[in-house]
């Protein structure tokens, strides 16, 4: 049963990667211009145009014709699902064909990258037709969350057909700017663009950089996929496989659930169900989709040669030209188009996400779905790792000594931003879930309403370059009195712990690892929505550029979780005094300090809890074990002293 939870959680969590959508606005100083909503990947409803003029709906899928078919064929699936577990797909492979066809072959696309049917966006590129109060359900429900005081006259939605190349919808997202100007009598228009929408108005701004500001006032993008996908790598290479933990992680994340959902995963942590199922499904996949123009878009820049070498030269000419295109003169020049734009009056800013390994196929620092490298330009270290000690920022985009643009963490470094100064990165926040953190929503609001946006990442003490996500579901976060967020220096006095839950929460341990720092931690109570100071005593040292990590322990009070203890650790840069001489033949460091139980158990043990994602959890129960036993004993030696 486990198994086929397991794999239910990870298809919904796989859709919604492929259907975010833009999220909520605030009021306040407001510069009234129309906002034009950017969506994700496969947001748009498409229809099949009839040979007598009438249409029929292909995309969305309607969710209870896909119930219908799953109700006919539930003893089938149920032994199909037994023997994927067996590594035997072929029997429910056979099973599904059909339906796949039926639902996702009209999809298909020739080999040069048309079309094989006449197939349309259902909503034209006019105002009217894109008015947000004009939509229907399926289209208005991709707004998300909107704040009251936004008045809906002024939101529109862009809709594409999004299997066709970036630059052609970027010249279908320039038809709607137009005709909302005209038909508004506006000045200029506000772009709010979520991940595929990202790579869209990243396209429109780059083909019109010149004069893009004389039509756009704010740009906001948010999780881009400019820089394109490592799941379209996947995807071509035959590289798909599913990490559990991670998928895990991010359905707590996206649902801001407290209740931890790793268990569900512990039998099957390799999700072998849903990996088998993929390959085998994978040669008619990409019979349909293999020749989409907008996926080919998808490849990031360092692998699409060597993933058009498998395509046939002459057959698919026209598709390997257009890619090739969007590639060489948008994706590779991302810096000097939106610089361009930005020259012309665009207020651009990015906000991406860090931290996180991919959910499927490479193991690169993501957001979840989109490499921090793609959506920003920025250049990570390899996942797992971090930029040693005293790491010098390479400068290409930002060479300003005094602008610090390497992530608290050492593991970003923010310098090769496609704009290093219009750029936030949030440290452990999941694609398409912004709404569940509360800067990333502020930031993105003030920066798509406000008269005056943040001109740049040092505008404003409250919203730092770096950010380190704060959602229901990993409850606490932390930061010291005196530094910006991610920083320690000889000034702070004392951790500033927040509890996000709903619950109150019981802090157990404070541990420093890098820095020499005692906190001193009675068993700490803070309340939901609330924050404490636990103070420390430290010789810090007198260094900066020196990578220190806090790992909090607590226990979530009156709560369902089948994890109530719990551990999150913070990453800090030490700013206390001049830097180390960094060792170019020692570029990185493990990211992580070895949690406390592998002092205590043996290599077998360390292994078989990395591999089920319970190191943290059972690491936690250790420290707070060890706090405990620390206490007792601390009230044994006073008894003896006051006894003798």
């Amino acid at each position: 049963m486990r198994k086929i939870i397991s794999a239910v959680l990870s298809f919904v969590l796989i859709v919604c990667c492929f259907s975010t959508a833009a999220s909520a606005f605030d009021a306040g100083e407001e510069n009234n211009y129309p906002i034009i909503m950017v969506p994700g990947y496969s947001s748009s409803q498409l229809v099949r145009v009839n040979d007598d003029g009438t249409t029929d709906s292909v995309w969305y899928i309607d969710i209870n014709t896909v119930l219908d078919v799953v109700k006919q064929y539930i003893p089938q699936l149920a032994l199909g699902a037994g023997l994927l577990a067996a590594e035997q797909p072929d029997y429910l492979m056979d099973l599904l064909a059909p339906h796949l066809d039926r639902f996702l072959g009209p999809l298909a696309c020739n080999h040069d990258g048309t079309s094989k049917y006449n197939i349309q966006p259902k909503i034209a590129p006019t105002a009217e037709a894109s008015k947000w109060t004009n939509l229907e359900d399926a289209d208005r429900s991709l707004i998300g969350y909107l704040d009251e005081d936004v008045d809906l006259d002024r939101l529109y939605v862009f809709s594409c057909d999004f299997r066709m190349d970036a630059v052609d919808n970027a010249k279908r997202l320039g038809l709607l700017v137009d005709d909302v100007l005209k038909t508004t009598g506006s000045k200029k228009v506000n772009l709010i663009a979520q991940s595929y929408g990202g790579q869209i108005t990243g396209t429109y701004l780059s083909v019109n950089a010149k004069n893009a500001g004389k039509k756009i006032y704010n740009a906001v993008l948010i999780v881009p996929a400019l820089g394109g996908a490592t799941l379209a790598y996947d995807f071509f290479a035959d590289e798909m496989w599913l990490d559990s933990n991670n998928l895990a992680k991010y359905l707590e994340y996206g649902f801001m659930n407290e209740t931890d959902f790793h268990y569900l995963l512990e039998s099957d942590p390799d999700l072998k169900i849903i990996t088998n199922l993929l390959h085998a499904a994978m040669p008619m996949l990409r019979e349909i989709a293999g020749y989409w123009p907008g996926l080919w878009d998808f490849v990031p820049y360092p692998y699409y040669k060597e993933l058009l070498s498998r395509l046939d030269p002459a057959e698919s000419a026209p598709l390997i030209e257009k890619t090739t295109y969007f590639h060489e003169n948008i994706m590779a020049k991302y810096h000097q188009n939106l610089t361009k734009a930005q020259k012309s009056g665009v207020n651009i800013s990015i906000i991406a996400g860090s931290g996180n390994a991919s959910v499927s196929g490479m193991r690169e620092n993501s957001d979840g779905i989109l490499p921090v490298s793609g959506s920003t330009g920025a250049t990570p270290a390899p996942y797992g790792k971090r930029f040693n000690d005293g790491y010098v920022c390479i400068g290409t985009n930002c060479s300003d000594p005094s602008h610090n643009h390497l992530s608290p963490s050492m593991e970003v470094d923010a310098s090769t931003c496609y704009l290093p100064e219009n750029t936030w990165i949030i440290d452990g926040y999941y694609h398409g879930l912004d709404r569940k953190d509360q800067f990333t929503f502020d930031l993105f609001r003030r920066q798509i309403l406000a008269k005056n946006p943040l001109k740049d990442v040092h505008a404003d003490p409250a919203f730092p370059q770096f950010h380190t996500t704060a959602p229901i579901s990993l409850i606490v976060h932390a930061r010291f009195n005196s530094s910006p967020e991610g920083y320690i220096c000889d000034k702070d006095t004392a951790l500033i712990v927040q509890n996000n839950s709903s619950s109150s929460v019981l802090i157990t341990d404070v541990i420093a690892d890098g820095a020499d720092i005692v906190f001193d931690v009675p068993f700490t109570v803070i309340p939901s929505g609330q924050t404490k100071e636990i103070s420390f005593s430290c010789e810090l040292p007198k260094q900066s550029r020196v990578r220190a990590a806090v790992t909090v322990s607590y226990v979530t009070l009156g709560t369902s979780s089948y994890t109530p203890v719990g551990q999150r650790t913070f990453d800090f840069t030490v700013m206390n005094g001049p830097a180390p001489e960094y060792n170019p033949n020692e570029p990185y460091a493990d990211a992580d300090f070895p949690a406390q139980i592998y002092g205590v158990l043996s290599e077998g043990g360390i292994n078989a809890f990395e591999k089920y994602g319970l190191t943290a959890v059972v690491n936690a129960f250790y420290t707070v074990i060890a706090r405990m036993i620390s206490i007792i004993r601390t009230i044994v030696t006073v008894f003896q002293s006051f006894s003798a």
